[in-house]
């Protein structure tokens, strides 16, 4: 099957997500050893398991999006797509991440720290835009069904 050049760029974004669930899942492992232990991280593993679990999720559904792209969009898919598409995921992921390696949960509405309240709003524009990304892309889908 010959994939076109919008779909590498999904399905590697899709690859590139799998690889850091892997990582996250790695990096879980040794957050959850035992205290005092010479493989204990010593931080907490919530928030590692909550980047574990984005990541795995957002792979699969990237790489569903990735092989149907053809079907949403018969010729080749706006670049514009890709690239919302790839930059919520890059924004989301970048506050997971920087989350997970401080320990906090990116989900304080509310917190005296300034930089809690950020990181939540970073995690909230990254979800925003990748479900506005994925709800073109459904949109789409659904209307090339009917037609």
């Amino acid at each position: 099957m010959t994939l076109r050049s919008d779909q590498h760029s999904v399905i590697r974004l899709g690859i590139v997500l799998l690889g850091l669930a892997a990582l996250a899942g790695l990096f879980e492992l040794f957050a959850r050893q035992a205290p005092y232990t010479p493989l204990e991280l010593g931080m907490l593993p919530g928030p590692i398991q909550q980047l574990r679990d984005a990541a795995l999720v957002h792979a699969l559904v990237a790489l569903l999006a990735g092989l149907s792209l053809p079907a949403a969009w018969p010729t080749v898919a706006p670049l514009r797509f890709v690239r919302v598409l790839v930059l919520g995921h890059g924004l989301l992921f970048a506050a997971l991440g920087y989350a997970a390696v401080t320990g906090r949960m990116a989900v304080q509405i509310w917190d005296p720290r300034p930089l809690a309240v950020v990181l939540t709003a970073l995690r909230i524009v990254g979800h925003l835009t990748v479900v506005g990304a994925y709800f073109v892309w459904a949109r789409r889908l659904w209307v090339a069904r009917g037609a």
